[in-house]
C-alpha cells in the first residue's frame, strides 16, 4: 500500500489467501489503525494584502492565544507544506520540512476575486496522517514602473536560492513562473490587460533561459519533489514562443529524466509532465512562425518598388 493511500483514524483488515497446487486453501488477516491526523492548530498570513513577488509574506502555523499543532507523541514530530491554489491547481510553496512558518513572495491573485489568492497549510505526523488548514490573502499586481526591475531581482533570488539548494526554491520559481505568464497573457490580451507597461517579449525569453539553467542542474527523487518540479516545469514552459531554443535543448532531456523517475507519482505529477512536454512540443510552431516573420522582413527590406536594384 503506498504512503498517504490510508485515511487517518481509521481501521483497516488486510486478507491474505493461499491456494496450493492441490486445491487447498488457507487464509490469513490483519487489522491495523492508523494514527490520528495532526489537529487543531492555527495558520495565518501576514501582511494580509501586498504586492506579487514585492511584499513578503510570513505564513505562519504557531500563535499564543491558539496554542501548536498536535497529535500523539509517537507521530511526532510534524512536519508542515505550504502552497497556494489557483484555476483548481495547487502549487507548493515549499517542501515537506520541519520548518513551522515560511517568509516568501506570492504571485498575483485571482484577477476575477479581488486579487484574492488562496494559501494552505498541509500539516503531517511521521506516518504521512495529514490535516490541511486554508486562509487567504490579497495579492496586487506589480506596480508598472517596477515590472523589469522585480522580474529581474526575483531572478536573481531564485538562482541563489537554487545553488545554495533550499527547500523553498521551486515555489519561488513558480510564484515567478506565474507572475511571468501574467505579464505575458497580458501583452497578448489588451481587452484583460491591467498591466500598461510590458516588459518585451526579449526579456522574458532571457529570463526562461536563466531559469531553465537553474532548474535543470537538480536531482529530485521524492514523491512529492518530483510533482513540485514537474510543476514548475509546466509553469516555466507555459509560453511556448517565449522559450530559446536553448531553453528546449535544457529542457527537454531534463523532463524526460524527471517524468522517468516518476513512476510512483501523483497522478497530478504525470499531467504536470504532460504538460511541460506539450508546450515544448509547441514551441516547434513557434520557431516556424519566427523564421517565416523573419524571412517576410527580409523581403520587404529589399523591396525597391521598381527604383533600381537592391543594395544590402
Amino acid at each position: 500500500v503506498r504512503e498517504s493511500q490510508l485515511q487517518p483514524g481509521m481501521r483497516y483488515k488486510f486478507f491474505l489467501v493461499a491456494d496450493t497446487a492441490h486445491n487447498v486453501s488457507s487464509f490469513a488477516e490483519a487489522v491495523i489503525q492508523t494514527a490520528e491526523a495532526p489537529c487543531c492548530g492555527p495558520f495565518a498570513v501576514a501582511p494580509q494584502a501586498g504586492e506579487a513577488l514585492r511584499s513578503s509574506f510570513s505564513l505562519q502555523t504557531t500563535a499564543v492565544q491558539h496554542g501548536d499543532w498536535s497529535s500523539s507523541m509517537e507521530s511526532m514530530p510534524l512536519s508542515y507544506q505550504f502552497s497556494y491554489n489557483k484555476g483548481g491547481r495547487q502549487y507548493s510553496l515549499s517542501e515537506l520540512n520541519l520548518a513551522q512558518s515560511l517568509e516568501t513572495f506570492l504571485p498575483m491573485g485571482n484577477i476575477d476575486n479581488d486579487f484574492l489568492i488562496d494559501l494552505s497549510v498541509s500539516v503531517s505526523d511521521v506516518y504521512l496522517a495529514t490535516a490541511t488548514s486554508k486562509t487567504s490573502a490579497t495579492v496586487r499586481p506589480l506596480n508598472e514602473s517596477r515590472i523589469s526591475t522585480v522580474l529581474n531581482q526575483t531572478l536573481v533570488t531564485v538562482e541563489d536560492s537554487f545553488r545554495l539548494g533550499s527547500p523553498n526554491s521551486v515555489g519561488l520559481i513558480i510564484s515567478l513562473c506565474d507572475v511571468l505568464n501574467f505579464v505575458s497573457n497580458a501583452a497578448k490580451n489588451s481587452s484583460r490587460r491591467v498591466l500598461a507597461v510590458d516588459t518585451g517579449t526579449a526579456e522574458r525569453i532571457a529570463i526562461r533561459e536563466r531559469l531553465a539553467q537553474a532548474v535543470v542542474g537538480t536531482v529530485y527523487q521524492t514523491e512529492e519533489a518530483i510533482r513540485n518540479i514537474l510543476g514548475a516545469a509546466a509553469m516555466l514552459s507555459a509560453a511556448p514562443c517565449e522559450l530559446s531554443q536553448r531553453s528546449v535543448d535544457l529542457l527537454t532531456p531534463w523532463l524526460a529524466s524527471v517524468i522517468s523517475n516518476a513512476d510512483s507519482a501523483s497522478v497530478d505529477a504525470v499531467l504536470l509532465g504532460a504538460d511541460a512536454l506539450d508546450n515544448l512540443l509547441q514551441t516547434r510552431n513557434c520557431f516556424a512562425e519566427q523564421q517565416e516573420e523573419s524571412s517576410a522582413s527580409i523581403s520587404t527590406s529589399c523591396n525597391c518598388h521598381g527604383r533600381g536594384e537592391c543594395v544590402d
